[in-house]
C-alpha cells in the first residue's frame, strides 16, 4: 500500500467546528433584503409569513386584512367575486370607492355615497350625488329571466326605460309623452298630422294610450280628429263622452262653439311587425273654417307588453 504524506504546514489552531459555527452566524445574521434575490419560486414549507405590511404597489404582496373575503356578513363579498375588484374595504360598514369591472357580487346592503354607474365607466350626467346612471343595453334582452325582472335602457326609443319579466312581457317603466308647446291650425277637411303630438312606437308591442286635446272651431263648425300609426297597427279608442272608435284611423267629432274644449282620450294600441310613430291628426269639418289644436295638448303611451 502506498501512502501519500501531505507536505507543508497544517494549522490546527482553528477547530473545524468553530469555523462552521462562524459561517452559520454570518448566514443567520443576514436580513432577507441582504441576500441575493431568488431566481425561482420560494416555498415557505407550509408556514405563514407574519407581520406583513399592507401592500401599496401593484406588485406588492397583500396583507390578509386587505383582501375581500367570502362570507355572508355585511361588508363582505360572496365567493366567486371578480378578482379585479379594487379599492374596497371588506369590513362591516367599510367604504367602497373606485371603478369596478366584471360582475361584482355584493352581499349585505351596499351603500353608495355618491352616484352609481351601470354599464359604463364614464359619467353619463353631471356626476352629482344620488344618481343612478344606466347605460343603454348593448343588446336588447330577448331571453326571459328565470326569476325576478331585467331592467334596461334604450334611450333612442320612445319608451327608454324598460323591464322584461319571466313571461316575456316588456313594460315601460317611464311613459312616453309628447306635449304641444304651440297651437296648430288646419283649414281643410283632410286630416293633418300634428307636428308635436307624435311618439315613436316599436314593432310587436302593446301600449295604453292616453291623450288630452285642446280643440277649437268656430260656432257651428265641427272639429274632427284621428290617428295614424305604423303599418299593421291596430287601436281601439274612445273619448270622455263614451264614444267608441274601432280603428286607428277612425274619426271623432266635436261641435264648435268658438271657445276651447277639453277632450280626453284613451285606448289600446297594438303594433305588428313594423315600427313607426303614433301621430294625432286633426281637421275642420267645413272647408275654409279653421280648426285649432291648442297648446298644452299632450299624448302619452305606456308600454304594457
Amino acid at each position: 500500500m502506498v501512502t501519500t504524506v501531505p507536505t507543508g504546514t497544517l494549522n490546527w489552531d482553528v477547530p473545524l467546528n468553530a469555523a462552521l459555527t462562524d459561517l452559520q452566524g454570518q448566514i443567520t445574521n443576514k436580513r432577507l433584503d441582504q441576500l441575493v434575490a431568488p431566481t425561482a419560486s420560494v416555498g415557505a414549507g407550509g408556514q405563514k409569513i407574519i407581520n406583513l405590511a399592507n401592500g401599496a404597489a401593484a406588485n406588492d404582496a397583500a396583507a390578509f386584512g386587505q383582501i375581500p373575503v367570502a362570507g355572508t356578513a355585511a361588508g363582505t363579498y360572496a365567493a366567486g367575486n371578480d378578482s379585479r375588484i379594487t379599492n374596497a374595504l371588506p369590513s362591516n360598514g367599510g367604504a367602497m370607492s373606485g371603478t369596478y369591472s366584471g360582475n361584482p357580487n355584493f352581499s349585505g346592503v351596499p351603500s353608495f355615497a355618491q352616484s352609481l354607474r351601470v354599464g359604463t365607466a364614464s359619467t353619463l350626467g353631471d356626476n352629482g350625488v344620488g344618481e343612478i346612471q344606466l347605460a343603454d343595453a348593448a343588446t336588447v334582452p330577448t331571453t326571459n329571466p328565470s326569476g325576478g325582472s331585467v331592467i334596461y335602457s334604450q334611450s333612442a326609443a320612445g319608451v327608454p326605460l324598460r323591464m322584461r319579466d319571466v313571461s316575456g312581457n316588456v313594460r315601460g317603466l317611464v311613459p312616453a309623452r309628447a306635449l304641444s308647446a304651440a297651437a296648430e291650425t288646419n283649414s281643410t277637411t283632410t286630416q293633418q298630422a300634428s307636428t308635436s303630438l307624435t311618439i315613436p312606437v316599436e314593432a310587436g308591442a302593446t301600449y295604453q294610450m292616453f291623450a288630452f286635446l285642446v280643440v277649437q272651431t268656430p260656432s257651428g263648425v265641427s272639429f274632427t280628429h284621428s290617428f295614424t300609426g305604423p303599418s299593421g297597427a291596430t287601436m281601439v279608442w274612445g273619448d270622455n263622452t263614451a264614444t267608441f272608435v274601432a280603428t286607428i284611423t277612425g274619426v271623432d267629432t266635436w261641435s264648435g262653439s268658438g271657445a276651447n274644449k277639453a277632450v280626453t282620450l284613451h285606448g289600446t294600441l297594438i303594433t305588428a311587425a313594423t315600427a313607426g310613430n303614433l301621430v294625432v291628426t286633426f281637421a275642420t269639418a267645413t272647408a275654409g273654417q279653421t280648426a285649432t289644436l291648442g297648446a298644452s295638448s299632450w299624448i302619452r303611451l305606456d308600454r304594457i307588453k
